[in-house]
Formats: structure tokens, sequence, C-alpha cells
């Protein structure tokens, strides 16, 4: 009877232990964060939200919209009202009039060094119309421009090859005639790096006919300079509440200076807008090994683990983060010691949820569910409708920045649609771009067309490490003898030896001055080495006059040898007294070795 009471108690605590362990697993992680963020809310207010902080609480919580509205930065800061755009649209605020003061500050980039080229494979005279103007210039048979004539908006550029255009004339459209068969394109470059950009759209034209250029580049300014992180941001809310407007040179834009700005994390903004494998690539490489991303200005893990996760780059990646972020959870429910911003932008990324107005009510939606049980996909708008015939199902909502849409993302290679891969040293002349699935990060799909190498850098430059420049090299490079397409200098950073050679001296020079230091205080122990070391570290006191060693006599007593020959050493003397001072004394030769030497001069002056 005992035992079955015993029994009984031991399983219903192993019951108990069980549902408890139990309930901490399946505790969803995204009810703690969100009743954390509450918690910290009801303890700063809104007003103690930082001006980011604020967005986020309206995004993830409903709460703040009135100090958002109320905030300097709305209406004159690109990326803070583009992030309240997304806040107060999603609450049902009309943003109408924002979404109008945010497209007003696209403009061409002014900063930016733009050229028209014109190549032929023969002597050639072109005319280039743009508005009431026109200039004529004559091209030579080593491609090179001759001489130009007419309009102020181009000068011949500095290598004589292309034509600059005039940064008052950038919104002008440009139309070329020439009598002999010839191409044309636009190529540009950012004043702050040496790269030359070459777009990726060629024109050909026969003799006589006409190609059009026109620069298709805008970004949102902030006092008349491109605000590239305002701009990816702002780029991404208008694609999500799908703008009529195109947005495409903007696009362009980000794309093509995305290395240039490295610190705002744009794979994830350019994943999520082109769904181009070549930065779903660099998300997954920028991955740490503990599924975290350290990427951004921030320098914040947590911040730009949730702005990766925004584009979701695969699901292997996406697993990692989550474990990740599960791990680094704690017991309040935030992320970061509590970190209001983090924990809120964390949620909005993985775990978002359906807000009323004001924060009246939280619906626990989960963005997707409608669009996918409808029997639809989420995804990015490019990838949707890339193929033509997807569209976009308003009606259903997949969470910022996916859409839902009609049909699967279709993943074909290049081979599929008869494309040739392009690598990252070469251009799609005559032909469309494609993002396949094949393509491995720098390499693009030529449809229709063919790859050739960018004419802005000829390989052998490239190979070596050069770069080809058409003012000249900098102070800190020196010219190679590699070459450049266009006649250009191979510029290669020069060797600095000189300063690695001033380092070595000097520390020879410091540890000759410690062995002399050294030999100063140590003089009687250094002069003792010396004389042991010349005699071989040998224990017994060196020979006397008429030793032997200087001799060429045996050092050694026969009888000694003869002991030691039947294996049998002598035992060593030992110096009860070392004189240092007779060691050093040079010994006088013997009487009559002096004699013999007298006599031999003796005989000798005879």
């Amino acid at each position: 009877m005992k035992k079955s009471v015993l029994l009984i108690l031991l399983l219903s605590l192993f019951l108990i232990s069980f549902v408890i362990a139990e309930d901490e697993v399946v505790q969803p992680i995204d009810d703690k964060a969100y009743a954390c963020l509450n918690d910290i809310l009801d303890q700063k207010s809104c007003e103690g939200l930082s001006t980011e902080g604020k967005i986020f609480a309206l995004l993830t919580l409903g709460k703040c919209k009135d100090e958002i509205l109320d905030d300097s930065n709305f209406k004159s800061n690109i990326k803070y009202t583009s992030q309240a755009i997304l806040a107060l649209d999603k609450v049902g605020v009309d943003t109408s009039e924002a979404l109008y003061w945010l497209w007003a500050q696209n403009k061409t980039p002014t900063d930016m060094i733009w050229y028209l080229q014109i190549d032929s494979s023969e002597a050639t005279t072109c005319t280039i119309t743009y508005g009431t103007k026109t200039t004529t210039i004559n091209l030579g048979e080593d491609k090179k421009i001759a001489s130009i004539s007419g309009g102020n908006c181009l000068i011949r550029a500095t290598n004589g090859y292309w034509l600059e255009i005039a940064s008052t004339c950038y919104d002008k459209e440009f139309e070329i005639t020439c009598d002999k068969d010839f191409k044309t394109n636009l190529l540009f470059q950012n004043p702050s790096e040496s790269t030359i950009h070459v777009s990726s759209e060629t024109h050909l034209g026969d003799e006589g006919e006409t190609t059009e250029e026109k620069i298709e580049f805008l970004c949102f300014q902030k006092s008349n300079t491109c605000d590239y992180e305002g701009t990816l941001w702002a780029t991404l809310v208008l694609d999500y509440l799908g703008a009529t407007q195109d947005i495409s040179p903007i696009i362009f834009y980000l794309t093509t200076l995305n290395n240039v700005y490295p610190q705002y994390f744009p794979e994830s903004f350019l994943y999520s807008l082109t769904g181009s494998n070549e930065f779903e690539n660099k998300l997954i490489q920028y991955q740490n090994q503990d599924g975290s991303w350290k990427r951004g200005i921030k320098n914040d893990k947590y911040y730009d683990t949730a702005l990766a996760l925004l584009a979701v780059p695969s699901s292997n990646s996406y697993e990692l983060a989550i474990e990740w972020l599960t791990e680094k959870q704690m017991d309040t429910g935030c992320w970061n010691s509590n970190h209001f911003l983090d924990t809120a932008f964390i949620v909005y990324s993985v775990w978002e949820r359906g807000v009323s107005l004001d924060g009246e009510e939280v619906i626990p939606i989960t963005f997707g569910d409608g669009c996918e049980e409808a029997g639809y996909f989420c995804m990015s708008s490019v990838n949707c409708e890339v193929k033509g015939d997807g569209y976009i199902l308003d009606e259903y909502d997949c969470g910022f920045p996916d859409k839902c849409c009609n049909q699967e993302q279709v993943l074909e290679t290049c081979e599929d649609l008869n494309g040739e891969i392009c690598n990252s040293n070469q251009q799609c002349s005559d032909g469309d771009t494609e993002n396949t699935f094949d393509l491995n990060p720098g390499q693009t799909c030529c449809i229709e067309g063919a790859c050739e190498i960018i004419a802005t850098e000829a390989f052998t430059c490239q190979s070596s490490g050069g770069v080809c420049r058409i003012d000249g090299c900098k102070n800190d490079e020196e010219e190679s003898f590699d070459t450049c397409e266009f006649g250009d200098a191979c510029c290669v950073v020069k060797q600095k030896t000189e300063g690695n050679n001033l380092w070595i001296w000097i520390l020879i020079f410091l540890i000759l001055i410690g062995l002399v230091v050294l030999g100063i205080f140590k003089k009687d122990k250094l002069r003792e080495y010396w004389f042991r070391l010349k005699s071989k570290f040998k224990k017994t006191p060196p020979k006397q006059r008429g030793s032997g060693r200087h001799f060429g006599r045996p050092t050694t007593p026969a009888s000694t040898q003869r002991r030691m020959i039947q294996g049998r050493t002598p035992p060593q003397r030992r110096a009860l007294i070392k004189r240092p001072s007779r060691i050093a004394r040079p010994s006088s030769k013997a009487p009559n070795e002096i004699n013999d030497v007298l006599k031999k001069l003796k005989d000798m002056g005879k």
C-alpha cells in the first residue's frame, strides 16, 4: 500500500514538472516581447522615446501617433518622413500629403560627374541635339574626339574619348546622329572615388540614324545633396505602398552606389527592391556565425539583425537568426538591456501584429496568413511582376515589405532564358539583364545581347591591382606599365619601403645602445666570459708560460694521454682561486726560445 502511494506521488510530481517545462518551452517569445514594450512605454511615455523609437512604438503598439505628427522631422527629414508614412498608413491615417512632399524631394544628383560616350569603328562626324542647342564633334579613327563646336552642355573630357555633361544639363535629353555606324551610352563617376560606372544600356545607330541618351538617375536630396540612407527608406516605402511614380531611376542610383555606402546596410533594402540574388548572397555572406548581423552605421547587432530580417534572405539564414534571437532574449522579454527601439524593430520584422488607431486594441494577426491561406504567395513586388503575368493582391497584407502575389516565384536559370552570364568586369551590350537563380555575386544574365569587357579599364590594369585614371595618378600612386583601353594612366599604390627600413635602423641602433650599457655595468662578467670562450669553456686554468698550446706541442702529458686511451679519464683539478689579471697578461717566451731567435737574427745579419 505504501509503495503504491509513493509510486502515485512520484508520478504526479513527474507530470507536474513536465507540464511546467512544457509551458516554458512553448511560451511565445513575441508575447513576452510585446509585454516588455508596453511596460517600457508605460514607464517612459512617448516623450521619453527616441525619434525613431516613436515610429516603432506606432508600428508595434499603435501608440505615439500625435508625437510623430508634431515632430519637427516630419516632412523635413527623408528617412523620418518615410518611416512615419509607413507607421501612419498602418493605423489608417491619411498620408497623401506626406507622400506628395516626399516625392517632391527627388532630384537628379548634381554631385555626380556624367559623361556621354560615342564610339565608332571608323572616323565619323556626329551631331548632338538637346533642346534648342546643337553640338557637333569629329571622331577620329583612334576613337578620340578630334574637334567639338557649338552648344554649352558638352565639353571634351580630359581623356579625349568622352564628352563631359555640364551639371546644369542633367535634365536634358540628348539625340545623337552620325554619318557612320555608331553606338552611344552614358558613364558616370562619384567625385569621391576613382571608379567610372558604365550604364547597362548601350544604343546602336546605323549611318544617319538617331539614338537618345538621358540621365535616368534620381535620389532623394537633403540640402541639395543626395541622402543615401533616406533614399533607401523612401524607395522601400514607396514600393510597398504601391506608388504610381516610376521608381526605377531611384533603384538604379541605389544599386550603383551600394558599395560606396556600406554603413547603411543597403543589401537588405535592395534585395527587397530588386529580388537580385546578388544582394541575397551578400546578405548571407555578411551574417555572423551566431546568426546575427552587425553591418550598419549604428554598430548594433540587434538593430542590424532586425533590418536584415526585413528581407528574409533564405530559410536557413532566417532560422539561424531566430535561434540567436531566442537565445539572447532577456527574462523581461526585451533584447539588448531592455532597449526599446531594438526590441520594437525585432518584433516588427519577425512577429508583426495588426494594431488599431492609438492602440485602443492590439489585434494579434500574423501577417501572411490570409494571403497564403487563400492560395497566394508573399514576396517582393519585383519578384511578383518579373514574369509579366503576375500581379499584386492589395486585399491581402503580407507585412512590410512583402506583397501578396497571385503566383509563386519562379526561379529560372540564365540558360533557361537563352542568356549569357556576364561577370563583374563585363557589361551586357545590346541586350536586357535579368536576375536568375544561378548567378553569383557581381554577375548578370544578359538576354539577347553580348557580354563585353567594361571599357573604362583594361583587364591588364585591373589584374595588376591598378586603376585607370583620366587625370593622372595621385600622390600616393605611381604609374604602372600595364595599359588602359583609352590610353589613360594605370595607377598602382606606391610600395612604402622607406618607412619600414627606417624602423629597422632605429631598432638596430637601440639594440646597440643596450649592448653598450650592458657592457659598462657587466664588464667584469663579460671579461671572464670572453676568456672562458677563448679557452672553449675549460674548467682548468689556462697554461702558463712554456705552454705547448702556443707552439704546437700536445697540451696533455703523455701519461694522461695513455690513461685516456685506456678509457679512464683523469680527475680534473679545480682552480681554487681565479686570477683574471694573470689570464689577461700576455705570457713571455721561454729563455731557450729567445736565444734561438737572437741567433737566427745574428746569422741573417752576416
